[in-house]
């Protein structure tokens, strides 16, 4: 990307008008100018750029194709930015009426020599819309494209406009830029000296040696990451063209690029062309001819004559040179040659067009006439051994192939319909208008109303059998009559399912692409003795167990491998702290995040905490099209199956509330229900990190695990990629910001900065020029006694004055009881406003471990034991929960001596009410609601 100054300095090197530096002086400072939308079967997401330093949006398959092939990797290109301002447009409709539009481009590019606007379309979408805007899209002789007014608008300002297809993607070149792209880093390691120097001195020894070769040889310690940093750094060439690097043994591997062109030009081999209308003719003893209508027979061939025999005996010599001027005017012809030419392409469609039950006849017959074709046949073959023999011998010197005159005789034949063509025209119609619709109308009654409309048709029609109008219903049956019928989202289930991109829609590697999905799982859980405990509610239960309801789980498949990288359980719902969760999680167990990740369009997916983890660690997003399932079919797939063979078969699945009015409380899962969420997080893992990922899988053939451990000896391992799970930054990032603004202003007077009614203090907030300023924070959800603040260029924690209550409480837990409180307040003459103390206040009522709140309480408690599984610290223990309320008195004084030095700054009223509300908190802690 380039600076300011450099900006400037290309500038004055081009011959742009003041108008034109200006506005692309604009277009750099500008952010997109509008979001990228992901309709129409269409990917939308980002791309984390290495030229650019940034995230590039994307709203199609072919856009990000384009970023890849002809932008990212293109030196040529200097700089380039999606969704620039947009542009006008002026130029003849269809009917040759001036129309002018606002345009947006795809791009805005800055290249060595020039700049100008990129929009990027299908092949398909492009032919499509030169009917309808034959002005706009015009395509040239050569097959590239046009538009002529957004020519016209960029050469006004010495810019270009340029048009491009998707066609002009290379998918080859596509895929292996997809291979290599990790190693675009700064953090790329060197290859070993010796490594690389033999590397060298074998490719020079060998032209065109192949990247298997190179594995394969005798070179020490040679992996493939070193010959893909060497292909990178171009110390060695590969044309990324030429083959896949998934397929090493079809990659030829060359010094510089001019030796790559001598390797091709030795290999290649110009195919013999021949003029339109050129016939090929054997011309040899025996070889049969078609001359003026009849056939003759080669006889003889002479060094200046020919002779051809009639079947009728008659004898013929020609001269040579006029038998090659009675073939090169086509009066000769060959009879055999022709038919051999075309004999492959008749047998094919024999082949093809013959159904299932006539193979099965052809194979017996050919079992049945096999020891008939040996050169010692047995004696006296029956008639019908005898016919098919000669069959089978006719389609070879026919076809050269046999087996093709084995089949039946109606094989391949197409069978004249019985029903007058009319009536079916007529018959289409009708479903077109009355079963083609949201009716639903069931085909029984709509028979009936079809005789009646035959008979009154002119002429009338003999209406055909119910069973032939069923029959047609069916033909007709796919997209198009469930979309008229059921709708969009029905239909898109029998679409053609096609992905919007031409690369492998799951990568050649693994860690390519990684899926997230959420699911509410199917089974009914309750609380754990740890939370029951904790909250003082064991008595309450007794025999009775408290259900929790049905927790929520969070997938991360890894689309190649087929791999379950990652899961995590909680009873919150989808939200941006559980993608920030389940990367922990995949962080921690393998140390590294995907080149890609794909998601669905869920809120949550497009926070900006998630959005900055992900461009800070250069992963691209790609948000699956609204409605198409089977675009994330690997993740879908592995929910399904953890379902059925797992969670299906325990104690308190809801598979009967399928048929809610059929179950009885006997049978009700939430009766049945013995699972905690730790015990079923704990089982979780086991079932996706050991039974599943050792299990075949049938897609790939072998284990998840195994095709895992192929793809990355086929690929490198990468580990320049890896990130410490407890590296600060990591931790921060996977941090989520609070609810509503990611900022707060640090308020006057030692208050700190206001998060959810609690104000929160650190030491860098001393400073004169930080009050008053608005600062990033961030907090943990599980636990909101603490808070970070960024203050001059680093995190601070910050903590409290209610640390010693908030204490292992959970933001929805507050977003609750502050819903309740309000509920409690509430006054239609004025504004509710809860103060801190009035939330602290409530915290410490009964309320809050009754009912609903109660039972959220446990959820939260039960969160807090898969965190601390997550994170490998100490889950607390019955007896360390009883015993908790020593322990917070204990270390209380040490928690709070920040905000005891600030109290004394307060007045003494406000030091009075923070007294009687500690009062109040210490004569309910028996309650045991704080004690964690």
């Amino acid at each position: 990307m380039l600076t300011n100054e450099e900006t400037k300095e290309w500038l004055r090197g081009r011959s742009f008008s003041e108008a034109t530096q200006t506005l692309i002086l604009q277009i750099r400072s500008l952010p997109p100018s509008r979001r990228v939308q992901g309709g129409r079967g269409n990917w939308r997401g980002f791309y984390a750029s290495a030229k650019m330093g940034q995230t590039n949006p994307f709203e199609s398959g072919n856009e990000l194709a384009h970023i890849k092939d002809k932008l990212e990797s293109d030196k040529d290109v200097l700089e380039y930015y999606a969704q620039p301002p947009k542009i006008g447009l002026t130029y003849p409709t269809k009917n040759g009426r001036p129309y002018s539009c606002q345009h947006t481009p795809d791009f805005f590019v800055i290249r060595e020599d020039r700049a100008g606007w990129e929009e990027c379309k299908t092949e398909e979408e492009l032919l499509n819309l030169t009917k309808k805007s034959p002005n706009r899209y015009v395509q040239n002789d050569d097959g590239s494209w046009r538009c002529p007014p957004g020519e016209a608008y960029a050469e006004e300002r010495g810019l270009y406009y340029r048009l491009c297809s998707s066609t002009e993607i290379d998918p080859i070149r596509l895929r292996n830029l997809d291979w290599l792209a990790d190693y675009h880093t700064e953090k790329l390691p060197l290859v070993d000296k010796r490594i690389s120097e033999e590397i060298f001195a074998l490719v020079e020894s060998k032209l065109g040696i192949t990247y298997a070769e190179i594995l394969k040889s005798s070179i020490e310690g040679t992996e493939p990451e070193h010959i893909n940093i060497l292909i990178v750094t171009e110390k060695i060439y590969v044309d990324l063209s030429e083959s896949p690097l998934g397929r090493p043994d079809k990659v030829h591997v060359f010094l510089n690029q001019e030796m790559a062109f001598a390797h091709a030009q030795t290999h290649k081999i110009k195919p013999i062309s021949f003029p339109e209308g050129f016939q090929l003719t054997q011309v040899d003893v025996g070889a049969s001819l078609s001359w003026d209508g009849e056939y003759w027979e080669i006889s003889n061939l002479g060094n200046e004559r020919i002779s051809l025999s009639r079947s009728d005996g008659r004898t013929i010599d020609l001269l040579n040179k006029e038998f090659d001027k009675y073939l090169e005017n086509g009066k000769i012809v060959g009879v055999e040659t022709q038919t051999d030419l075309h004999a492959p392409t008749i047998a094919q469609e024999l082949i093809l067009k013959a159904s299932h039950k006539d193979h099965s006849i052809a194979q017996e017959r050919l079992k049945a006439i096999e020891p008939y074709l040996r050169d010692n046949p047995p004696l006296y073959p029956g008639t019908s051994i005898r016919r098919w023999r000669k069959a089978y011998q006719d389609a070879e010197k026919s076809f050269s192939n046999g087996y093709v005159g084995l089949l039946p005789k109606q094989a391949g034949k197409n069978s004249q319909p019985r029903i007058d063509p009319d009536l079916i025209k007529f018959t289409d119609e009708f479903l077109t208008q009355h079963h083609e619709n949201p009716k639903l109308r069931r085909s029984r009654a709509l028979y009936r109303q079809f005789k009646e409309a035959c008979k009154n048709h002119e002429p009338k029609f003999n209406p055909p059998s119910e069973k032939w109008f069923r029959k047609r219903i069916q033909q007709r049956s796919g997209y198009q009559q469930t979309l008229a019928r059921e709708g969009s989202r029905a239909a898109k289930q029998k679409k053609h399912f096609r992905m919007d991109t031409i690369v492998p829609r799951h990568g050649d590697l693994p860690w390519q692409d990684v899926q997230i999905d959420h699911t509410q799982i199917d089974l009914e859980t309750v609380a754990s003795i740890l939370s029951l405990e904790t909250c003082s509610l064991s008595s309450a239960i007794q025999s009775t167990n408290i259900n929790l309801g049905r927790p929520w789980a969070t997938f991360a498949v890894e689309t190649h491998t087929r791999r379950i990288l990652a899961v995590y359980l909680s009873y919150e719902e989808p939200s941006v702290r559980s993608c920030l969760m389940i990367i922990r999680i995949l962080v921690k167990r393998y140390s590294r995040l995907p080149r890609r990740f794909t998601i669905d369009n869920g809120p949550e997916f497009d926070s900006i905490d998630f959005n900055t983890l992900l461009a800070y660690y250069r992963c691209d997003k790609r948000h699956r099209p609204p409605g198409e399932p089977r675009y994330g079919a690997p993740v879908e797939r592995v929910i399904g199956t953890t379902n059925t063979q797992f969670l299906h078969e325990l104690q308190g699945q809801t598979r009967l509330m399928r048929n809610p009015r059929q179950v009885t409380k006997s049978v009700n899962p939430k009766g049945q229900a013995v699972w905690t969420l730790y015990e079923l997080y704990e089982s979780l893992e086991k079932w996706t990190y050991h039974i599943y990922d050792n299990r075949p899988h049938p897609t790939l053939g072998m284990k998840p695990s195994q095709a895992y451990e192929v793809g990355i000896a086929l690929g490198g391992r990468r580990d320049f990629r890896r990130i410490d799970p407890n590296d600060e930054t990591f931790q921060i990032l996977t941090m989520p910001s609070p609810p509503g603004k990611t900022t707060r202003i640090v308020q006057p007077n030692g208050r700190g900065v206001k998060i959810d009614h609690f104000y929160y203090w650190c030491e860098a907030f001393d400073a004169p020029e930080v009050e008053g300023e608005s600062v990033q924070v961030k907090r943990e959800p599980f636990d909101i006694s603490t808070a970070l603040a960024f203050v001059k260029g680093r995190w601070h924690k910050c903590i409290s004055q209610y640390d010693y209550y908030l204490k292992g409480l959970t933001e929805k837990e507050i977003r609750l009881i502050s819903e309740e409180l309000r509920k409690c307040k509430f006054d239609h003459s004025k504004r509710v406003e809860i103060s801190d103390r009035e939330l602290v206040e409530f915290l410490t009522s009964m309320e809050v471990i009754e009912g609903e709140l109660g039972k959220h309480r446990l959820r939260a408690l039960d969160n807090k034991t898969i965190i601390a599984r997550i994170e490998g610290t100490e889950v607390f223990s019955t007896d360390q929960a009883l015993s908790s309320n020593d322990a917070k008195s204990s270390t209380d004084a040490n928690s709070n001596t920040q905000i005891d030095s600030r109290n004394e700054e307060l007045d003494s009223q406000e030091l009075q009410e923070l007294q009687e509300v500690e009062d109040v908190l210490k004569q309910l802690e028996y309650f045991g609601e704080f004690c964690l």
